[in-house]
This record gives C-alpha cells, sequence and structure tokens, in this order.
C-alpha cells in the first residue's frame, strides 16, 4: 500500500508540468513571464517552458527505459486571455520535429506560420507538442511576436520626433495627433528617415514595439507613439525585460542592474572607451526577427544552440562576411575595448545544414549578426565570463584571462554517418581531414593556466537529425590542445585555397596559426554522432593545410600520434621543444590524395602552392627529441637547431597491408583494406606508375636529403647549401606525377654519433 501510494505521489507531482514557474505573469515568483501580464500561461505534462518579453519557446523530449523500451511525450501550454473582454490573440510559430507532432488550436500543425484568434474574456487558448519516441529525440517550438490585443477604442496619441517624419494611414504627423480607432483596427505606419539618420524603431509608452519602418501598429490601451531616428552610426539597444530603448550603452548595461539581457536592435559604431559587461548581464547580437527581434538565440549553453529545423532545404549555403550580409553589425572605434567582466557576450548566428549530405557542416549557414573591432580595440574576458560567436567576429584582438569562448568547429569534408563509422571502426582512419573554426577572425591571447578555454560547436549531420555536441578545443586538461601557459591564434582569410573542379574544397578557409607558449600537448576529441563515437586519440590526427603550429616556448609533447598533411606546418622556435615519446607517431606527408568521394576531396598540390607548402613541413629552430615514429624532412633557419634522435626511434612509416595488387585494386592505404567498402582512399607516399613508397625520416646535412639515423644528434650548423630537388606527390583526383620540390637556400644540419 505504501509503494502504491509513493508511486501515486510521484505521478501527481510529474503531472503538474514543467513550465519553470511560468503561469500568470501577475503571480509571483516566476521565473519568467511576457510583456503583456494579461495573456496568462499555464501548462500540464512533460513539456518545458519558457517565456521571456514577447517569445515562448516549447520543448518535449522523449523517453528510453531499461535500454530498450522507448515512448513519446507530450506537453500543452494554455494561453488565458485576463482582460474582462475579448481580446485578439496573435503570434507567429516555428516547429522542429522529427518524427513527433504539433497541435495549435486543435489543428496539426508543422513548419512555421501565423496565428490570429478571438478570445472571449478568460478564454483560452491551447498548443500541444508531441516528442518522437527515445530519449533525445524531441519537438521544439519557437513562439514569436504573441500579442493580445483588448478590443476597445483606446486613444492613441501620435508624435513627431527630430530626424524623420512619419504617416498614419497615409497623412503625415506634424504634431500632437489623437486617433481612436477599435483596437482591432491597426494604423498603417510609414517612417522616413532624415539624411544621416536612421530610423530605430517605433516607441509605444516609452518602450520598443517595432523595428519595420513601414507596419502596422494596433493598440488595446491607451497609448502615445512616435518614431526613434538617431544618427546613421549611433547603434540601439534595448532591455529586454522592460522593452525600453537606449542609444547608450552603459546606460542599458546600468538598467538591467545584476540580471538582464540587453539586444542589439540598430547596427552602428561604438566611440572610444570602455563598456563593461558584468556578471548576471548578457549583451546579445540577436540573428533571427521576434516581436522584440529576438528569437531562439544561439546561446552558449550547447542546450540553446540553435540550428536550421531539418525540414529546411535553405540553409546549406555559407553564410560568411563578404559573401552574404550580416543581419547586424556592431563596430568599434579604435580604442573602444568590450571588457566581459563575469557576464556574457553573445554574436548571434544560425548553424548547421539541413539535409545533411557531404560537405562543410556545423558552419554557419543562416541568418548572421557580427563584431567588426577596430584595430587597436580589444574584448577581455575574465572572471568567468562568456563570449559566443555563432556569428561573427572580426578585427581587434579577444583576450580571456579567465572565462569560455565559443565558436563552431566545421567539419570541412564530412561524408555522413556510414562513412564515418566504416572510416572509423572498420578501418581506423580519420574520417574526416579538414576542419577550421573561423568564426572568430580576431587575434585570440588565451591564458590556459588563468582558466581560459575555448569550446567548439560542432553539429554533423546524420539520420535525418541534428547531432550537436561541445568540444573542448583549448585548456588546460581534457582538450584537444592542452596548455599550461599561453596559446595565441591568428586567422589569415586571404590564404585561401581556390575550388577544384568537380569537387568541393572550401574557396573561404583561410589559414590559422597557432602560438604555444609553455609547456603544451595534443589531448583529443570525443565526437559523437549517429551512434558513431570518434575518439582522436586512437587515429593520426590531422593537421590539414590550413594550420601553422609554431611551439615558441616551453616543451610540446606529442602526446597522441599526428600527421601533418600537405601544406600544414610545425616551426619549432629557438629556444623551444619538441618531444616525440616511444610509442607515438609524428608524420609528415609528402603526398596525400583521397579517392573522390561525394566530390569531398583533398587540395591538389597546385591549389596549395600558391599559399603553402606542397608537403607536410618541419622546421625545427629549437631541440627536437625523437623516440617515437618520425617521418619526414627536417629544415631548419637557423644556427640553434639540435635534433637528438633515440636509439630506438622509429624512422620509417608504411602502414600494413599494401602490396602492388592490393594498390591496383584502390585499396586503402592507411589503414586496413576495406574490399567493396573502400569509397576513401588515401596514398601517403609517392605512387606513381602502381608503385609505392613508403615515408622515411630526411635531414638536409648540406650534401643532399640524407637519412636520419638513430642514436644520432643533429645540430644547425654555419654555412648554406643550395636548392636541393626532392620528388613529391602532386596531389589530384586521379593518380599521382612526378614533381620537384624546391628547398631552398636553408642553413645546414651536420651529424655527430
Amino acid at each position: 500500500t505504501a509503494f502504491i501510494m509513493a508511486m501515486v505521489m510521484i505521478v501527481g507531482m510529474e503531472s503538474m508540468g514543467n513550465f519553470a514557474g511560468l503561469v500568470n505573469v501577475a503571480k509571483a515568483s516566476t521565473t519568467g513571464s511576457l510583456t503583456n501580464t494579461n495573456i496568462g500561461l499555464s501548462d500540464n505534462g512533460k513539456g518545458v517552458w519558457n517565456a521571456s518579453g514577447n517569445v515562448v519557446t516549447g520543448e518535449v523530449e522523449g523517453t528510453t527505459t531499461l535500454v530498450i523500451f522507448t515512448s513519446a511525450q507530450d506537453g500543452t501550454l494554455t494561453i488565458t486571455n485576463n482582460y474582462t473582454s475579448d481580446a485578439i490573440l496573435k503570434f507567429s510559430y516555428v516547429i522542429t520535429t522529427s518524427g513527433g507532432s504539433c497541435e495549435i488550436g486543435g489543428t496539426s500543425c508543422t513548419g512555421s506560420g501565423d496565428i490570429e484568434t478571438t478570445l472571449a474574456a478568460n478564454g483560452t487558448y491551447k498548443i500541444k507538442i508531441t516528442s518522437p519516441k527515445g530519449k533525445g529525440a524531441k519537438t521544439t517550438i519557437n513562439i514569436t511576436d504573441i500579442e493580445l490585443i483588448q478590443i476597445s477604442r483606446p486613444n492613441i496619441t501620435f508624435m513627431p520626433s527630430a530626424g524623420g517624419s512619419f504617416t498614419v494611414d497615409g497623412t503625415t504627423i506634424t504634431g500632437n495627433t489623437v486617433l481612436n480607432k477599435v483596437s482591432t483596427d491597426a494604423y498603417s505606419v510609414v517612417a522616413t528617415p532624415n539624411s544621416g539618420y536612421q530610423f530605430a524603431g517605433w516607441i509605444s509608452n516609452g518602450t520598443y514595439k517595432s523595428k519595420d519602418a513601414n507596419t502596422k501598429l494596433a493598440f488595446g490601451e491607451d497609448a502615445s507613439v512616435t518614431a526613434l531616428f538617431v544618427p546613421s552610426t549611433t547603434p540601439v539597444f534595448m532591455l529586454e525585460s522592460t522593452g525600453a530603448t537606449y542609444t547608450d550603452l552603459p546606460a542599458a548595461i546600468t538598467a538591467a542592474g545584476n540580471s538582464g539581457k540587453v539586444i542589439l536592435l540598430k547596427s552602428g559604431t561604438l566611440s572610444a572607451g570602455n563598456y563593461t559587461i558584468p556578471s548576471g548581464v548578457t549583451l546579445l547580437l540577436p540573428y533571427a526577427y521576434g516581436a522584440n527581434d529576438v528569437g531562439n538565440e544561439t546561446g552558449y549553453d550547447n542546450a540553446n544552440m540553435s540550428y536550421y529545423p531539418s525540414s529546411t532545404t535553405s540553409s546549406t549555403g555559407l553564410a560568411y562576411p563578404g559573401l552574404t550580409t550580416a543581419r547586424l553589425t556592431l563596430a568599434t572605434e579604435n580604442g573602444a575595448n568590450i571588457i566581459v567582466d563575469g557576464g556574457a557576450l553573445v554574436i548571434g548566428g544560425q548553424i548547421g545544414a539541413a539535409s545533411g549530405g557531404n560537405g562543410s557542416e556545423g558552419r554557419t549557414t543562416g541568418s548572421y549578426s557580427e563584431i567588426v573591432l577596430g584595430a587597436d580595440s580589444k574584448i577581455t574576458v575574465q572572471n568567468g565570463g562568456v563570449l559566443s560567436s555563432c556569428g561573427y567576429l572580426l578585427g581587434g584582438t579577444v583576450e580571456v584571462t579567465e572565462g569560455k569562448v565559443y565558436e563552431p568547429y566545421v567539419v570541412v569534408d564530412f561524408n555522413g554517418g556510414t562513412y564515418s563509422a566504416v572510416m572509423y571502426d572498420t578501418l581506423k582512419v580519420a574520417p574526416f581531414q579538414r576542419y577550421t573554426m573561423f568564426n572568430i577572425q580576431s587575434k585570440m591571447i588565451l591564458h590556459a593556466n588563468s582558466g581560459a578555454e575555448l569550446y567548439g560547436y560542432c553539429d554533423l549531420f546524420g539520420d535525418d537529425k541534428h547531432n550537436p555536441s561541445l568540444q573542448k578545443i583549448v585548456g588546460v586538461s581534457d582538450a584537444l590542445w592542452i596548455g599550461t601557459g599561453r596559446i595565441e591564434m591568428t586567422y589569415d582569410g586571404t590564404k585561401t585555397v581556390a575550388s577544384q573542379q568537380g569537387t568541393n574544397i572550401e574557396p573561404y578557409v583561410g589559414k590559422t596559426t597557432i602560438e604555444f607558449y609553455g609547456d603544451a600537448n595534443l589531448g583529443s576529441l570525443n565526437i559523437t554522432f549517429s551512434g558513431v563515437q570518434i575518439l582522436t586519440s586512437a587515429l593520426n590526427y590531422p593537421v590539414p593545410y590550413n594550420y601553422e603550429l609554431k611551439i615558441k616556448s616551453g616543451t610540446f609533447t606529442v602526446s597522441n600520434d599526428m600527421a601533418f598533411l600537405p601544406g600544414a606546418e610545425l616551426i619549432v622556435e629557438e629556444g623551444a621543444t619538441l618531444t616525440l615519446p616511444n610509442g607515438k607517431k609524428l608524420l609528415f606527408y609528402d603526398g596525400y590524395t583521397e579517392k573522390k568521394f561525394a566530390n569531398t576531396v583533398y587540395p591538389s598540390g597546385s591549389n596549395l602552392a600558391k599559399h603553402y607548402s606542397e608537403r607536410g613541413r618541419l622546421i625545427v629552430n629549437g631541440t627536437m627529441n625523437i623516440n617515437g615514429t618520425f617521418v619526414g624532412i627536417v629544415e631548419t633557419s637557423g644556427e640553434a637547431g639540435i635534433i637528438n634522435v633515440g636509439a630506438n626511434a622509429v624512422l620509417s612509416y608504411a602502414p600494413s597491408g599494401e602490396t602492388k595488387e592490393e594498390l591496383d585494386s584502390g585499396a586503402i592505404v592507411e589503414g586496413a583494406l576495406a574490399g567493396e567498402n573502400a569509397r576513401f582512399v588515401y596514398y601517403i607516399g609517392k605512387y606513381n606508375s602502381k608503385t609505392y613508397r613508403g615515408l622515411t625520416a630526411l635531414i638536409n646535412t648540406g650534401t643532399g636529403l640524407d637519412s636520419m639515423q638513430a642514436g644520432k644528434t643533429y645540430y644547425g650548423s654555419s654555412g648554406t647549401t643550395t636548392k636541393e630537388s626532392y620528388s613529391y606527390w602532386s596531389i589530384d583526383c586521379g593518380f599521382a606525377e612526378d614533381g620537384t620540390y624546391a628547398l631552398g637556400t636553408k642553413t645546414k644540419y651536420k651529424a655527430t654519433n
């Protein structure tokens, strides 16, 4: 009996819903509310609902019990007219579901649309969302522009404003004008800014009402209305909680208090000075349109990331500065600095391809906003602050002392879940070779030893759904690049590789340089999607052409296997050390190609040659200790270089399973054979006239490129050597051909026992 009573209590508690306290906003102790307090909200079921301003979001997730038993869940939102007379309910919606459903007003709905209906006093309107079956399967709805307009005849006073003019139902407003239409009858308003000004929005009773210069406005109660015009370079901000607008960012932040969101409404430029975002306050540059220009914004919590719904097919095109136009731009004059002091700065952008397929995944594909910093401007993230950019951040410097930075981790050559499973699980080969993080293009300084962390939003589309994950890229532990000091990143968008005919080579991917100050090592990523788990520490982690690594000081330890593909470079500066432990591999490919699969293929040598080397390149001006497996050519540009080769070092690399017959049949070279599943082919050595050559360790000793010897030490030596021709593989979609790579005039190495 006690057990049954306990179960009844639990079920009863669960049936109360998960609206996070969002009932009639007139009631106390709610965690979310709508601007119009006469819109009552309540819920039941398993849905999770949140309200803010004029936006409501809902989500419901399926369940899995005892591993194999799956079920769907549902939640219902009830909207109540709390006016004492009839009122018009209006809102727009976007539904995202993969096998679930949604009913609005008792009618099944999908995709997006608009609702307008009349509710009697205390009348209700229901929205029900049902999830697909299984844990992680979700249905979501985003409700924007929600209004409840009381049917009455309010007095509306239209007031002229400086900086422009406007008309109401075709009549120009030259003085205070009182009109009193029925509340269900909207006024047609058109605003026209004067030269040098921009329209910043319609203001009703001191709060923001609409962003559109040409629109219709309806009112349920008396109001004073005017058009806001500001100088063309003046940004306009809104405090989400009140709808009040500001042209002074510090004033808006002060009004937000200890908890609030300040939203950029109109583009503009911040003048020189410091702008501090304190703990509890978020400055948001939204990418979407809503009642207050706020949609389901990309946040810095993985659960709040915003993707195109899977039913949308127009989202696969790249959204990129110079190629597409940002929805909002916040620029800074030189000397304007933003200090994220425990608060959050979110640059909105919509990421992820809708229909999956092949090519770049997880990139910005929809609407986005951007920040353009002056050359001497800086964003500082400190005291646990957050910077999230699924839009773009250009120019200036970002310095993180203690806080987190988030931006998309874009996989450029994604080929789907089935392909990835075969490559990783069966062949033990990295299923993607090319990636980038180019949403933050400012110089970025990360003080890992003080608590700075960089995360990548990763979204690989598979099984007809988004598969989001959060990857730690830089940190003091559990990251891809683990540093105990400082790590600096710069991006050069001019170093791009042109498209090849019949391939998807991304022509907007520039060069990223990562500099390590202090001890550092290679960690791992753990990416799971569509039932595939990829642990990069189990592979030769590929470093593609668009990455250059510089060891500036301290010791960099190759703690997991690495492969530098043609175009990629590793430079060990004077005074720094590169250590390759026993049992680990460090490979520099002098040739590389892929059998073309779904148009994803590595760039050819001729395409790389404009900005990059045609092979993986290693330059050691400091110290290199080799105790594991090393292949490639070691260069130096000074006399301080020292190469210590351990007695047990392995100085050649030829993966098992490559015979002439296997190569002739198109087998996988790097990894085991795949038979008919071999849709992707690597050649990491010279492949010409159906022959194969493994890679070896070579060093320029002044007499040519000599094979490196185990147990020897090589020192940089004065004097130079002439250019040395070295056969490399011209990387193409077919077989390779011979070519030469000129080492150029370099300081040579000399060997001692």
